[in-house]
């Protein structure tokens, strides 16, 4: 074969194979740039009604409030950090207003919130201040899905994982006269909650929340993937706490695969009655109660700070599950 020939050949099947392994890739597997600096998202909305003690929440990337101003009613305000008032991280930026708005008072602010990003703007009104505390965690439970090790390849936006811890959690969002609600779920390698390994937070929009924690086993600190501990707890935008948080040491499921390596971590499986850990909290016959009927579902329902109609309407769901649970219990007998 001539020699051109031979090579245009050789860069043909390179090409021909790079392009089928990339057909078959992840698209977020292939390459990862930086994200474009830039405000993304922000709490409240342009036009919303919001509590006056209420906490401004801005998302983006590389973002700052160096070129930002705010005015109350045309007067000039200032933005306040306050990012420490959650125990998580909850947005790139957190800002209360000073002084504080009266309500129907209109806030504005505007600004670059990047270098050589195009000035933004939003108004809200003020309302009340909001001094109900939101609702608590009504259930949660986790399970460990234990796969082949992956190992990120450099520039994939990916990281090194052994394993996918995912948390689950029913929640309550708030009503529209208060501030949003926040979760945020810490995890710990110790029982006495002194280890941190991670965290996680979300404004809760819809009832259901999921965490897919993915780590290693190192870096566990020691701890058993089905025996780290994660705490719940709810807090809304106004700085108000929720009940009592919610304290899980102990996952319902766990799942290990065999194999190799993919060019991504698997999502989360569909759990099944054989990935459910023996004697745990959703063992049937077992569970959080010690084996009777009333224990042989696990959920922890906090109880409501205000006596909502849509904390009734969750009780009823939790009844339905109860008696659900008991009849397949009994049929199983």
């Amino acid at each position: 074969m001539h020699h051109l020939t031979r090579s245009f050949f050789k860069s043909l099947v390179l090409a021909s194979t790079f392009a089928a392994t990339a057909a078959i890739m992840p698209a977020d597997a292939l390459a990862c740039g930086a994200p474009q600096p830039g405000l993304t998202s922000h709490i409240p909305a342009d036009g919303a009604w919001y509590p006056a003690n209420g906490i401004v929440l801005f998302d983006g990337y590389s973002i700052s409030l160096e070129q930002v101003t705010v005015t109350v009613d045309g007067a000039p305000a200032t933005l306040v950090d306050a990012s420490s008032s959650f125990s998580t991280h909850v947005a790139a930026l957190a800002v209360r207003v000073s002084p504080k708005p009266m309500p129907e008072q209109k806030v504005t602010i505007s600004g670059a919130f990047c270098a050589g990003c195009a000035p933004e703007s939003f108004t809200f009104t003020a309302r009340a201040d909001d001094l109900v505390a939101p609702e608590g965690v009504v259930s949660a439970e986790y399970g460990v899905h234990d796969y082949p090790d992956f190992k990120s390849g450099g520039g994939d936006c990916q990281s090194d994982s052994d394993m996918g811890i995912w948390v689950h959690a029913q929640t309550i969002p708030a009503n529209e006269e208060e501030a949003p609600s926040i979760i945020q779920v810490e995890a710990f390698a110790d029982t006495a909650l002194t280890k941190p390994l991670g965290s996680k937070s979300s404004v809760i929009s819809t009832p259901e929340f999921v965490w897919g924690y993915r780590v290693t086993t190192d870096a566990l600190q020691g701890a058993t993937p089905t025996n780290v501990c994660f705490r719940l707890s709810t807090k809304d935008l106004s700085g108000n706490d929720g009940p009592e948080p919610i304290v899980l040491c102990n996952a319902c499921y766990t799942r290990t695969e065999a194999g190799s390596m993919a060019f991504s971590p698997p999502s989360e499986p569909t759990w099944g009655e054989s990935d459910i850990i023996k004697g745990g909290p959703c063992d049937w016959g077992v569970g959080v109660g010690g084996g009777d009927d009333s224990g042989s579902c696990s959920y922890q329902a906090s109880q409501s700070a205000n006596g909502s109609a849509p904390w009734a309407l969750v009780a009823l769901a939790l009844a339905g599950v109860r008696a659900a649970c008991k009849r397949t219990q009994r049929a199983r007998k």
